[in-house]
């Protein structure tokens, strides 16, 4: 299984997470989501 690794620089604060998770959810194939309504 391939698996990609990320360590970002900072602290792991709120806005942190929130700039993460927002990558993660562009990322994962969910069903019913175009492009239009991917996360920015």
């Amino acid at each position: 299984m391939p698996l990609t690794v990320d360590f970002s620089p900072g602290t792991h604060d709120w806005a942190y997470w929130d700039a993460k998770i927002r990558d993660v959810l562009a990322w994962l194939p969910l069903r019913g989501r175009d492009e239009a309504s991917a996360p920015a």
